[in-house]
């Protein structure tokens, strides 16, 4: 069974009131076996207008869990406190099947990073190029996909991804040494400008307590 992430970008207008959501939020996430992999970590806009104010990144065992969630009245009463503090924008996507991660040279112990891509297909016999040759880019930076273009919902905003893909990288360094290699920018990327558009951020992982 693949996992599935809720992925949100909030503006938070009462950082007070939120607390309060994020205390009523975290008890809905253990209900549903739920882990942070992102929760406000510092971001970079690599790529195109992605105007990301908090990034929160959510994992849960499955669409079905997911789903159960959100729906819940733990998080139901939660979201009124967040509808009251903030605004925001929340996709729910399914990950690809669980696969074993590759170690790259100076793998971090600390935060790990997400590389998140939007992207708007023109050229798809194109594109499968790309895929073909990014691959190795990945693997060679410790990095692994999460999340590989998978039918997703919007829940809340107005965000609607084309195709959305998510790897997962050891630390943000290793997640910036694949995005600008030279192996990417003038290989795989070349080839993904030419058959497609896209919008593009990294975003440190989150370390802290989790719901427990």
């Amino acid at each position: 069974m693949s996992k599935a992430y809720a992925i949100m970008d909030v503006e938070i207008h009462d950082p007070g009131k939120f607390q309060g959501y994020m205390a009523e939020a975290q008890v809905a996430i253990k209900a549903a076996e739920g882990q942070y992999l992102v929760r406000g970590g510092t971001h970079k806009v690599l790529e195109g207008e992605w105007p990301a104010h908090r990034l929160v990144m959510v994992a849960f065992p499955s669409i079905a869990a997911a789903e159960g969630f959100y729906a819940s009245d733990v998080y139901q009463s939660a979201m009124t406190i967040r509808h009251a503090s903030s605004t925001s924008k929340i996709v729910l996507v399914e990950g690809v099947p669980d696969q074993p991660k590759p170690e790259a040279p100076g793998t971090s112990t600390g935060a790990k990073a997400y590389v998140l891509f939007d992207v708007n297909i023109i050229d798809m016999a194109r594109y499968q190029d790309f895929m073909q040759l990014v691959k190795p880019a990945i693997e060679a930076a410790g990095g692994t996909y999460l999340v590989r273009g998978a039918e997703h919902k919007v829940l809340e905003g107005d965000w609607n991804p084309d195709r959305l893909v998510i790897f997962e990288f050891p630390s943000v360094e290793a997640a910036e040494a694949f995005y600008f290699s030279d192996e990417y920018q003038n290989g795989a990327k070349k080839i993904r400008d030419e058959c497609s558009t896209a919008k593009v951020v990294v975003v440190e992982g989150f370390i802290g307590e989790q719901p427990a």
